[in-house]
């Protein structure tokens, strides 16, 4: 997944727990408006069913197409914008204090298409680093 902005600001900007509630906020938002999309172009697929005239037909034939091809993205993006927030909360655990999402982001690499962010525990200081 490629993050818009820089993942290390977001996180350091209001700790973890807020940015991985951010990351799951919009990943069911995406899938509310998914639904609505798909509903819509389950309905306009219907109108195109109903063949009232070559103009209605045609405009329902592509609108309905927009709204299931926009639906469909939406899942999607949902889908990597949760699973990408989830994997980083599994890895999210001091292991030195077990404390969960108390983290600062010290740097961060990109590499072939993967992010390793290195990470410090606010509460004893124990460094490790986050893959995405």
């Amino acid at each position: 997944m490629r993050w818009s902005g820089n993942l290390m600001r977001e996180i350091n900007g209001d700790g973890f727990r807020r940015w991985y509630e951010r990351q799951l906020i919009g990943g069911f938002s995406f899938i509310a408006l998914g639904l609505l999309l798909i509903v819509a172009g389950a309905a306009f697929l219907e109108v195109w069913l109903g063949h009232e005239s070559a103009t209605v037909d045609l405009l329902s034939a592509g609108l309905a197409f927009v709204s299931l091809g926009s639906g469909g993205y939406c899942w999607v993006k949902a889908a990597e914008t949760i699973g990408a927030a989830e994997h980083l909360a599994q890895q999210a655990v001091c292991a030195s204090c077990k404390a969960y999402g108390r983290i600062t982001c010290q740097s961060e690499r990109h590499e072939r298409g993967s992010l390793t962010l290195f990470v410090q525990c606010i509460r004893c200081n124990h460094p490790w680093s986050l893959t995405l």
